[in-house]
């Protein structure tokens, strides 16, 4: 089912946003719909930016879904934290507290929720800390929506890129230099698509290459209002988070649609327009995974679509200063991934057809979960469940195996007894390395 998305603010009673730091009895709404919707709580009642109750502002939901799950991550951690309603249970352990300074990935069960926010908005000036090596999870409170090139502008020296949910700011394509070897361009600052714009009440996932406080600049133009652009003809399930893949185009052939593809299962697509020379493409792939293909395939509007997969393209690597002509792989968390179909002179051919892929379905779960496994060659391997304190639950499989790919139904039960609801991992570990996805079982 094709995933849409909507996150629409109504500010009722709106002040400039420069005087707007006191306490307001009126209340901001944010209304969300039954998908990860990247968030903040610039409004919170609270002093300055102190914490607040996490089930409190949640329970205010309207209608209260009759599940919930939200995602954040804590400064220097890269490890993703949740809060999640399950029926009448709430797991609030691990997020108790919200702050209008980080960002948030809400997800609601039951179609389009409305969340009102009361209290004070940040003031515009309130300083917020991101680390080297580690995705900053940062919430946007200023009143007025801008480019994110504009709203970074103090970062950019220090900044390796920033996404939203549908954009991305990055440093552009590498350009080939005189003896065909990749050149990455210092300047400009490019972001995909090229009118998005960061809005009150979203959030940014922030790489830097040095720790860095930071404000937002309120220097950018007002432009108008901006959702990103959904595709026609391609369909595909978002999750919680994406890999950013910047595709170069032939100005000659350009097409209506492109989409991404893990075997047979649609994981992204975006549309062309006219006008573009590049192109951001969210890529949903399970994290964690490894050893699966990432293959394209163009949709051409006013002519016959190719049906055939482009399976080998292009790969800018970065750090190797050097473009690779391969496959991406599911699991390499490059953070980036620099696409092109078009010949590049100095091309180094690269084999990754060597690791173990892992994914499931259903997901969430509640009877029942499909697992999918690939080995690469023949090995012992070893296929677990395991809860949120990384204890072993439920032992699946095990032994001597081909190479190839293989299917396990399994029950939801450990011990003879279905296991309780809530967030576990299913591992696949072998001695060529490990692959491992969550899994949310839910009553």
């Amino acid at each position: 089912m094709k995933t849409h998305f909507l996150f629409i603010l109504l500010i009722i009673g709106m002040l400039p946003y420069r005087a707007f730091v006191q306490n307001d009895c009126s209340a901001d709404e944010l209304l969300l719909q039954n998908r990860y919707n990247w968030v903040s709580y610039p409004k919170l009642e609270r002093e300055g930016d102190d914490p607040f109750n996490t089930r409190t502002l949640l329970e205010r939901l309207q209608p209260l879904p009759e599940r919930l799950t939200m995602e954040g991550r804590f400064p220097q951690n890269n490890e993703e934290f949740n809060f999640y309603k399950l029926g009448e249970e709430w797991i609030e352990d691990q997020i108790p507290n919200v702050q209008s300074t980080r960002g948030y990935k809400l997800n609601t069960s039951d179609g389009f929720n409305s969340l009102p926010l009361y209290g004070s908005i940040l003031s515009p000036d309130t300083p917020m800390e991101v680390y080297t090596g580690y995705d900053n999870w940062v919430g946007y409170f200023l009143q007025h929506s801008q480019s994110p090139l504009d709203a970074f502008a103090h970062l950019l020296p220090d900044l390796s890129f920033a996404k939203g949910y549908g954009w991305l700011l990055h440093r552009g394509l590498p350009t080939a230099g005189p003896g065909g070897e990749p050149i990455v361009p210092p300047d400009p600052w490019r972001v995909e698509p090229a009118g998005a714009r960061i809005r009150y009440g979203d959030m940014a996932i922030v790489r830097v290459k040095s720790d860095r406080t930071f404000v937002w600049s309120p220097d950018g133009e007002p432009g108008p209002r901006w959702e990103p652009s959904l595709t026609e003809y391609f369909s595909y399930d978002e999750k919680a988070d994406y890999d950013p893949i910047i595709i170069e185009l032939d100005s000659i052939n350009k097409p209506d649609e492109i989409g991404a593809f893990i075997n047979d299962s649609c994981v992204g697509a975006c549309k062309v327009e006219t006008s573009d020379s590049t192109v951001l493409l969210r890529a949903y792939i399970e994290t964690g995974s490894g050893g699966d293909s990432l293959s394209f395939q163009m949709h051409y509007a006013t002519k016959s679509s190719p049906k055939e997969r482009i399976r080998s393209y292009y790969v800018f690597d970065e750090r190797k200063n050097r473009n690779e002509h391969r496959a991406i792989k599911t699991g390499e968390g490059k953070g980036i991934y620099y696409v092109s179909f078009k010949a590049k002179p100095g091309t180094v051919p690269i084999n990754t057809d060597s690791e173990l892929s892992l994914s499931l379905h259903p997901n969430p779960a509640k009877d029942m979960a499909i697992i999918q496994y690939t080995l690469p060659t023949k090995q012992n391997f070893i296929l677990e469940v395991l809860d949120m304190q990384g204890r072993s639950v439920a032992m699946i499989e095990k032994g001597l195996a081909e190479a190839g790919s293989y299917s396990v139904a399994w029950n939801i039960m450990a011990q003879g007894a279905k296991l309780n609801p809530g967030l576990y991992y299913v591992r696949l570990q072998s001695n060529q390395g490990s692959a491992t996805a969550k899994l949310i079982i839910i009553p």
